[in-house]
C-alpha cells in the first residue's frame, strides 16, 4: 500500500506537470488526481518538492548508482538521459521550477564519481583531501551544468552524442592530469 500511494502520486505529479507549471501545482492538485486524501500526502511526504525528489530518485538516480564506476559512468549517464528526454515534458518544467532539487542528487552522484577517479589517478598520493575534493566538486559542477543546459536547450542533441562530447571531454582531463602527476 505504502509504495503505491507514493507511486500513484509521483504519477499524478507526472501527469499534472504536462498541464501546469510546476510551481502552480499543488498538493490538492496532487491528491485530486491520485485518488488519496491530504492525510496520506502527507503521512508520506512533507510538500511537493520532497515528492519531486522522490520521483527524481525512482525514476533515474536509483539506477543511475546501481554498479557505476569510473570505466561504465557513460553508459549510466546515457541511460539517464534517454529516461529524460523520454519524459521531457515533466523534466523542464521542474527544473524550470526547482532546478536545485534535481541538481543536488546529479550533483551528489557525480561528485562520488569524480572522486573515486581523482583517487585512482593519485597514485603517488600526491594531492592532499582538500585538492581531491576541489577537484572533483569542480568536474561534478562542470557535469552538472551541462546536463542542466542540455536539458533546458530543450534536449535536442542525442543523448548518446551529448555522452560522447563529456566522455571525451573527461579523458582528456584524465590524461593531462595523469601527465602531470606523473611526471611526464
Amino acid at each position: 500500500m505504502e509504495s503505491n500511494a507514493k507511486a500513484d502520486m509521483g504519477q499524478a505529479l507526472k501527469q499534472l506537470a504536462r498541464k501546469k507549471p510546476f510551481d502552480k501545482i499543488s498538493v490538492s492538485d496532487i491528491t485530486a488526481v491520485s485518488g488519496y486524501n491530504r492525510q496520506t500526502f502527507y503521512y508520506h511526504f512533507q510538500d511537493k518538492y520532497e515528492l519531486l525528489n522522490w520521483v527524481y530518485y525512482q525514476d533515474i538516480f536509483a539506477d543511475l548508482v546501481k554498479g557505476i564506476d569510473f570505466d561504465n559512468w557513460d553508459g549510466h549517464l546515457c541511460k539517464m538521459l534517454i529516461r529524460i528526454r523520454a519524459e521531457s515534458y515533466f523534466y523542464q518544467n521542474t527544473i524550470r521550477y526547482a532546478q536545485d532539487n534535481f541538481q543536488e542528487h546529479l550533483f551528489h552522484v557525480t561528485t562520488e564519481l569524480f572522486g573515486e577517479a581523482i583517487e585512482a589517478l593519485d597514485m603517488r598520493q600526491r594531492l592532499s583531501k582538500a585538492d581531491k575534493k576541489f577537484y572533483a566538486g569542480f568536474f561534478a559542477h562542470g557535469a552538472c551544468g551541462s546536463v542542466i543546459d542540455w536539458m533546458k536547450r530543450g534536449m535536442k542533441e542525442e543523448p548518446e552524442v551529448f555522452v560522447k562530447f563529456m566522455k571525451g571531454l573527461v579523458l582528456s582531463s584524465e590524461k593531462a592530469a595523469y601527465d602531470r602527476y606523473s611526471g611526464n
